[in-house]
């Protein structure tokens, strides 16, 4: 959920309050808070957030301290495939946590 506060301090570098930002998105309030709470954003929704904020994907997703200036190998990339990348590098890091947890406790 690191990208959630990504999400809430970029609207706040560009003067953007989140009920504004939900508004430009055209989503409800209790579906923002719900989507935030439950971590269930769609792809779909979160181009939306990047376009309405001016930003690319990446940066986002991006830690603070990392380079985000995209390798060529990247600008060919559409944001779909960017986030596919990202949702699978999340679920193997998931499937890793899963097994470690797994493997302690049998230990």
């Amino acid at each position: 959920m690191q990208y959630i506060n990504k999400i809430k301090k970029i609207a706040k570098s560009k003067n953007i309050t989140l009920k504004e930002l939900i508004n430009m998105i055209n989503m409800s309030v209790p579906g923002f808070y719900s989507a935030i709470k439950n971590d269930t954003f769609s792809v779909k929704t979160v181009q939306k957030i990047a376009k309405a904020l001016d930003v690319s994907i990446i940066e986002i997703f991006a830690d603070d301290n990392m380079d985000i200036s995209e390798p060529p190998e990247f600008s060919s990339l559409t944001d779909r495939d960017i986030l596919n990348i990202i949702y699978k590098k999340v679920c193997d890091n998931n499937r890793l946590l899963v097994k470690r947890k797994k493997t302690k406790a049998s230990s």
